[in-house]
């Protein structure tokens, strides 16, 4: 793998993004060489980032309450604004080897915020 700036390939602002949070998510998780970001056809124009981590990682990932991953889309959120393309972040869940690596599409998690009562709620959806 090439460090980030050394790369002979063209730098889209897509590849920046992605860039970023494959970077970001490799430092966290215990099996940064099975992280994977793979770019989509998003919503309204955008691109849609799917994130694959290790099944033993996705946990790590979406953090206590949901806060980690809510951070990684605060930060392409941020990168959203700057290059004026709309982004979003999914993570895409590695299935367990009994199902012989089969992969699951799913938001794994949903972080809403609750205005009424300032309360943020971590939710897991059901795959």
């Amino acid at each position: 793998m090439t460090e980030p700036g050394n790369s002979t390939e063209p730098r889209t602002p897509t590849a920046n993004v992605r860039a970023l949070v494959e970077e970001v998510v490799k430092m966290i998780v215990d099996h940064p060489e099975e992280v994977m970001v793979e770019e989509a056809a998003g919503e309204r124009g955008g691109a849609a980032l799917n994130l694959r981590v290790a099944q033993t990682d996705v946990g790590k990932v979406i953090g206590k309450q949901g806060r980690t991953i809510r951070s990684l889309r605060n930060l392409v959120s941020a990168a959203s604004v700057k290059q004026n393309r709309y982004y979003s972040l999914e993570i895409i869940e590695e299935e367990g080897e009994g199902d012989r690596g089969a992969r699951s599409r799913s938001r794994v998690a949903a972080v809403s915020h609750n205005d009424d009562d300032g309360e943020i709620n971590g939710n897991t959806e059901d795959r």
